[in-house]
């Protein structure tokens, strides 16, 4: 720094010899002198206070040193042992000696503030014990270690969807889509939208098939009334509440065909339906509002062979086959058919429906029958005007139908060989041939894994399982065991026998023998491959002598594409929610920093580990260097 002393304006000439000289000139050049003075006391207390001493330590408190030439410039050593939880402050010195006598956290903490470079050095043993040692950084900051270059890469992963955090991610691909070496268990992953430390924990290589489907469960109903009550036409079973049903025939009751309701309350005679899961589970029936109601009957006219009635107050629900009770002396002037007087009340059928604003009209049917028909009862005399308010009526439907159960226990399912690799919410696609309706090429989902050799599949993430039918498959060969056989009488183009298929409505196969000179069976020629079998059928051959040879059908299967599912982990402290995606690109390294880190029994044996950041700890950069005897 330059000093701030001034001595230009002393007056050197002053005084003047040989003369009387002005004591004030004195006094002038005193007190030049004295601020002089005080001065370079003040500046000599600055260089006392900041600059380098040679007798002591030295802080230079984050000041730069720059474009200086050191020699002989040494770090600090800083001896220790370790707790469970052992803080490793920079503070202590550069390069730390630590003797390992337990398992232990080594946490680095007291790093500089952001963007300032620091490293430290530990040299670690044990106590005659073999140790472990994880590393962490104060604040939650990231650990991380060094790992190879991508061994691994595929594109389009499907990541398995996770609403909430999760230790466990799982990841899927068709194994045509790898594009670099091969994933194995143990290696770090690395991709889109994953934080932290991904390991992969199992890798799976599926090169499954489909070889049946089975049709969703179904038993046949005859009605469902208003109080949401559905009667079947056998006992219902096992039907617990929440099973979801699908119906086949809803007409005359608010309810839609095909339509996912809930079953719950099941008896003898059938059970209860709910419009949601929630409200199955809760005993709770569709709203009477929905399936029931009453309506203000203000007129009944009679057009031809027709009956009419006007009324008000109607909901959307009341459609074609809708019950209504009339009590006919309500009506006075109009005398009905001595078919509908018998008690004082009759209840018929709604059809012909139209509605404008509040107000609808509907023909009458003698019969639910009669109002799907459009069959009107027999006429009556007269005219009504007026108002009968609150006349009941309530949704039916009565018929010969069929529900369906698309999840209950096994049934409508997949038969594959078997289900490991396989998660919900896992695409999934089936080549070459197609049964039970599933089309091969599509995108399906894993929606349900029902058994260890059966699941359900949907067209979406999280979908209802579609529903597909039973279905038998055709034979792909038949083989002839063993080879060097010995059946003998047969020639080639003799025909042979397959036993029907399962399924009604199969094809059966058909074949012809090939063989050879001697008359020995040597393969079957498949003519007709046949369709509708669920198991292997019987093969005869009658036109020769068949021996101990065996004649082996082997059924066709649906292949399903190769797909490979990775199963990871990841650290409790670095859990996180996993987004499915279909498009990400998924790659794998492998760990140069030993994992788990261990120090040896032997206490000769040192490791080295070089630790630095540059942004205060909130990315450390951890080396191991090697271990030294």
């Amino acid at each position: 720094m330059t000093s701030q002393i001034v001595s230009s304006t002393i007056d050197a000439d002053y005084p003047v010899a040989g003369q009387d000289n002005d004591s004030q000139g004195f006094r002038d050049n005193f007190s030049i002198i004295k601020d002089g003075l005080a001065t370079g006391a003040a500046e000599i207390t600055v260089l006392e206070t900041n600059t380098a001493k040679l007798n002591e330590d030295n802080d230079f408190q984050g000041n730069v040193i720059a474009n200086a030439q050191t020699n002989r410039l040494y770090g600090t050593v800083y001896n220790t042992s370790s707790t469970p939880t052992t803080n490793v402050s920079l503070n202590d010195g550069e390069y730390q000696a630590i003797t390992l006598i337990g398992n232990a956290t080594l946490t680095f903490v007291d790093w500089p503030e952001i963007d300032r470079y620091a490293k430290i050095r530990l040299a670690l043993k044990s106590n005659g014990t073999q140790q472990t040692i994880t590393f962490a950084s104060e604040g939650g900051g990231v650990v991380r270690k060094e790992v190879t270059e991508a061994v691994a890469e595929a594109t389009s992963v499907y990541r398995k969807a996770s609403p909430v955090a999760t230790i466990a991610p799982a990841f899927s691909f068709e194994t045509r889509n790898l594009t670099r070496g091969a994933f194995q268990a143990g290696d770090l992953l690395f991709g889109t939208g994953l934080i932290g430390s991904v390991t992969a924990s199992s890798v799976t290589s599926l090169t499954n098939v489909a070889t049946e489907t089975v049709a969703p469960y179904s038993i046949g109903y005859s009605g469902i009334n208003g109080l949401a009550f559905v009667t079947t036409t056998t006992s219902p079973g096992s039907i617990g509440n929440g099973e979801p049903v699908k119906f086949s025939d809803t007409t005359g009751i608010a309810l839609t065909a095909g339509t996912t309701y809930y079953a719950y309350g099941r008896t003898g005679a059938g059970f209860y339906i709910s419009d949601t899961l929630t409200g199955a589970t809760a005993a709770s029936k569709i709203p009477a509002a929905n399936l029931s109601g009453t309506i203000n009957v203000t007129e009944i006219t009679v057009s031809g062979t027709d009956t009419i009635v006007t009324a008000t107050g109607v909901s959307s629900a009341f459609q074609a086959g809708t019950a209504v009770t009339l009590t006919l002396v309500d009506y006075p002037a109009v005398t009905f058919d001595a078919a509908y007087t018998a008690g004082p009340s009759y209840t018929f059928f709604a059809y012909g429906i139209s509605a404008t604003g509040g107000t609808i009209i509907f023909k009458l049917a003698g019969s639910y029958a009669g109002a799907v028909a459009g069959t009107p009862i027999t006429a009556p005399t007269g005219a009504f005007t007026g108002l009968v308010a609150n006349v009941p009526w309530f949704g039916t439907f009565s018929g010969s139908a069929t529900a369906r159960f698309p999840e209950f226990e096994t049934a409508n399912s997949i038969v594959v060989g078997n289900t490991t690799g396989f998660f919900v919410g896992m695409p999934i696609k089936f080549t070459n041939n197609t049964i039970g309706g599933i089309v091969a090429g599509t995108q399906y989902y894993v929606t349900e894994l029902v058994s260890s050799t059966a699941l359900r599949i949907s067209t979406s993430i999280g979908g209802t399982p579609i529903e597909v039918t039973t279905s038998g498959v055709s034979i792909a060969s038949v083989t002839v065991s063993p080879v060097g056989n010995n059946s003998t009488g047969y020639s080639t183009g003799n025909a042979v026998t397959f036993s029907a298929p399962t399924l009604v409505g199969g094809i059966t196969a058909t074949g012809t023998i090939v063989a050879d000179g001697t008359g020995k069976i040597t393969g079957i020629n498949v003519t007709n491959v046949g369709s509708g079998y669920t198991s292997v059928p019987t093969v005869t051959a009658s036109t020769g002598t068949i021996g101990t040879t065996a004649l082996i059908a082997v059924l066709a299967t649906m292949p399903i594409e190769p797909t490979t599912t990775i199963e990871a982990s990841l650290p409790a402290s670095s859990s996180q929610v996993i987004t499915g995606s279909s498009s990400v690109v998924l790659s794998a390294s492998k760990a140069v920093f030993p994992t788990p880190f261990t120090v040896s029994s032997d206490v000769n044996k040192i490791k080295i580990v070089e630790a630095w950041t540059s942004d205060g700890g909130t990315n450390i950069f951890i080396k191991y260097l090697g271990e030294y005897a």
